[in-house]
């Protein structure tokens, strides 16, 4: 199974060129011999943004921690970038440490996308490339009430291995995990922070890394989180892997469908109804006939066929003709390329609100994602300027923003035996920890991660009933990379805000 859950991605940041770089303190990294240590410095800057009108000041530390096996055995140093505001932060102040997914993405998207201090600004609602680079003060930044540490995992962003470590160190599920999880306990133990409420917040992979570690922390470390923040889950891969034999993913991914479907406005026939009344309707659809007709493969009747077709036609804009020669099992690549190849267009797997031109109409798949298009070049140029220029962190070391190397020869590990399910190590977590909650968000049109199929994970935790009210699931009419939407950002940053209050 090799299934690739790209990172949330936003615009791009500009700072005038006029602007001095600020005031920089260096201190060599904690605990790492010099021999070892990479040639940058930890550099720490006083940093200030307006928040609901008034100054915010805060401290920005960017730079590296080293990261050893049980042994002591040194397997790289990993990259992080952290904000911690100012005064004496009160053991009573969260602390939140916030990663992206991939496998193998740098953790720029959170970081400048949604909830750092300072936001990239896009084009409208996300759909298209920004005219400008800007870079601007987030005012939904989780910076009001958690200090952030944006982690980059080993062999992303800035983060680099050491030599002569086998991969399978940290390009897998269980050496994702360890690695993370020592940074993390290395960073509380530095910062003095044990006492603080602790927070993760993961994107797509970011948050089966973020149920491991929950399992991880407590088990390994003694650490209980206070709760985990899960944007476009994947905890069971099989509800979200498309192939031969598992039709769970065309059941659950067909309001997905629908939703892409309705913003374009194909067809007619639900274009003028109201989207969450359509979504309930196609959700029962899905689950009380959809799937039972699936279930029956072959057997199904031609008279029960020709009204499912006449059903999915309907409400996904594919033509009959395309579905009957689909055997009623629309993959979700299949469904970005059919949906609107009738002008030349495809529509975006990350978020199906964008479209772009195909390139190659006769090409098996996809060509190109243009909602990852549309944000990649922006994003990884405005980390790159705005650590250099704002946070005054200067090297010549290459970005991996999304790495190729993790991408192919990540150690998918149980997956070998079957779908990856981290589910149970979240259920598991809290069982033991009845003080960790849970808040999972999701977008009505990500066609990478179905928003029906993650809420169909988390009613299939098997929680006790006390422990049911400790996962709150929302979905917002955005794409997989909920906060390009700025309407769903600043909603997604106010259910966070009571979240880690409560």
């Amino acid at each position: 199974m090799r299934l690739i859950l790209l990172a949330c991605l936003g615009g791009l940041c500009s700072v005038a060129a006029a602007q001095a770089p600020p005031a920089a303190t260096q201190t060599a990294p904690a605990s790492q011999p010099s021999s070892e240590a990479p040639s940058e410095k930890t550099v720490s800057t006083q940093q200030a943004i307006r928040l609901n009108g008034k100054k915010f000041s805060y401290q920005a530390s960017a730079g590296f921690l080293p990261i050893r096996n049980d042994d002591g055995k040194l397997l790289g140093h990993m990259f992080y970038v952290a904000y911690v505001k100012d005064s004496p932060p009160a053991t009573s102040r969260p602390i939140t440490f916030a990663f992206n997914g991939g496998p193998g993405a740098a953790s720029l998207w959170l970081h400048l996308g949604a909830i750092g201090p300072k936001r990239v600004v896009l084009e409208d609602d996300g759909k298209s490339l920004p005219q400008a680079v800007q870079l601007v003060d987030n005012a939904c930044t989780w910076l009001e009430f958690t200090d952030l540490v944006f982690i980059d995992p080993l062999g992303c962003g800035y983060s680099t291995p050491a030599a002569g470590i086998d991969p399978k160190e940290y390009f897998s599920v269980e050496g994702d995990v360890r690695t993370v999880g020592e940074f993390i306990r290395l960073y509380i133990s530095q910062e003095q922070r044990w006492l603080s409420p602790k927070y993760l917040v993961g994107e797509s992979y970011g948050t089966t890394r973020a149920a491991g570690l929950a399992k991880h922390l407590q088990d390994r470390v003694g650490m209980n989180l206070n709760g985990l923040v899960l944007i476009s889950s994947a905890l069971s891969f099989e509800p979200i892997s498309f192939g031969r034999g598992n039709e769970l993913p065309c059941m659950l991914y067909l309001p997905s469908y629908a939703a892409v479907a309705w913003y374009h406005r194909q067809p007619s026939a639900t274009s003028d109804v109201e989207l969450e009344g359509l979504l309930a309707r196609v959700q029962e659809f899905a689950l009380t006939e959809y799937g039972p007709a699936l279930a029956r493969g072959d057997d199904l009747g031609d008279e029960q066929r020709e009204r499912m077709v006449a059903t999915l036609a309907e409400l996904t804009g594919l033509t009959p003709p395309y579905i009957n020669r689909s055997h009623l099992r629309i993959r979700n690549s299949d469904f970005a390329k059919e949906l609107l190849s009738g002008r030349g267009e495809l529509v975006g797997l990350l978020d199906g609100r964008v479209t772009g031109a195909t390139t190659n109409p006769t090409a098996q798949g996809l060509d190109y994602d243009p909602s990852l298009f549309v944000v990649e070049g922006p994003f990884t140029q405005a980390v790159q300027d705005y650590l250099r220029r704002d946070l005054g962190f200067v090297t010549t070391r290459r970005y991996e923003f999304l790495s190729p190397k993790a991408i192919e020869s990540w150690d998918w590990s149980t997956a070998g035996r079957g779908y990856l399910n981290v589910a149970g190590q979240l259920q598991e977590a809290m069982t033991k920890n009845t003080r960790l909650r849970v808040l999972a968000v999701a977008g009505y049109f990500d066609l990478t991660c179905g928003y029906y199929a993650q809420q169909y994970m988390f009613s299939h935790l098997q929680l006790a009933p006390s422990l049911k009210s400790h996962i709150r699931f929302v979905a917002y009419p955005a794409g997989h990379q909920v906060y390009t939407h700025e309407p769903s950002l600043k909603q997604l940053t106010a259910e966070a805000a009571r979240f880690m209050k409560e």
